[in-house]
């Protein structure tokens, strides 16, 4: 991988319709724009690899699958936008269409390696078609925050919003420390609220 290309492994899991794909993904910055206070990038991205499904009717089908699509953001100090597609095949397991956009506004502006936050809305859409009965549209509000290189977001908490609930507790402790991978550029959190 170099700083206009990367390739990696790609795992999802489609809880609805029960299939998950394995495959390799390879995404190409196609342009960039360093402007005096912005910048601005164009991606293209695909992959290729497995579908296997556990849906009750084509139980145990395995198929050949891919992806292509593109993203594009632009951002400055204070606003942030994005856009991204995706055409996803996997014969007769799954057709499908998806996009999403982002924009997010930072409530203040930071140093460079200061503590940093972005308040973003997410809105994913997913076209009627052969697997999707009707427009799906979701809105996700998310809190980003950073320091220096180190990114955190603030996840689905509804799971712990009913534990608390059911504890009679409001308080919680959340971390999220990075897993332990040696010579790694970067590296996932692994987030744990203790109760």
């Amino acid at each position: 991988p170099t700083a206009k290309y990367s390739v990696g492994y790609k795992g999802e899991y489609n809880h609805n319709e029960e299939w998950q794909f394995h495959g390799v993904q390879a995404n190409y910055l196609a342009k960039r724009w360093n402007m005096p206070a912005a910048q601005a990038n164009i991606y293209l991205k695909g992959g290729a690899g497995v579908t296997y499904s556990d849906y009750s009717i084509l139980n145990s089908k395995t198929e050949a699958s891919g992806f292509a699509g593109f993203a594009a953001d632009i951002e400055d100090r204070r606003y942030f936008a994005s856009y991204e597609n995706r055409a996803f095949y996997a014969g007769d397991i799954a057709k499908m269409f998806e996009q999403t956009v982002r924009i997010g506004i930072a409530p203040y502006i930071a140093d460079y390696g200061d503590f940093h936050t972005w308040l973003i809305l997410n809105i994913d859409h997913m076209p009627k078609g052969k697997n999707i009965g009707d427009d799906k549209i979701v809105l996700t509000p998310m809190v980003r925050v950073f320091k220096g290189v180190h990114l955190g977001e603030l996840w689905h908490l509804s799971e712990l919003a009913t534990a608390l609930r059911d504890q009679g507790r409001s308080r919680f402790l959340l971390t999220a420390p990075p897993l332990y991978l040696p010579g790694a550029v970067g590296s996932p959190s692994t987030p744990i609220a203790t109760i």
